[in-house]
């Protein structure tokens, strides 16, 4: 019995540890995504109802649903400013961001 706990013990530290790496690539990755997604629907070569964006801040929270507008901006249904996104999550290139304005 002790071997078996041993052995989920051990799955667990290999899988956090696999959660952990996929969480720090998706920082530096997606963010970038979710600009060029943003620009694009700005632009209108993407619609705005074909985006949808599931965020939660942690794993502790539930999953808000944050739709996109015509002109690029996020639409969230629990918030004040629908167009503040949670700080630091993602990067962007000035010109872009100054275009859709």
């Amino acid at each position: 019995m002790a071997g078996k706990r041993n052995a989920v013990k051990a799955a667990r530290c290999v899988w956090e540890k696999v959660v952990t790496a996929l969480m720090e690539y998706l920082r530096e990755w997606l963010p970038i995504s979710l600009n060029q997604v943003r620009y694009e629907v700005y632009k209108h070569h993407i619609k705005n109802h074909d985006v949808v964006i599931y965020y939660a801040e942690d794993s502790t929270k539930s999953f808000e649903k944050i739709e996109m507008t015509q002109t690029g901006h996020f639409a969230r249904k629990n918030k004040e400013a629908s167009g503040n996104f949670p700080t630091g999550f993602f990067n962007s290139t000035l010109k872009e961001l100054l275009e859709i304005g």
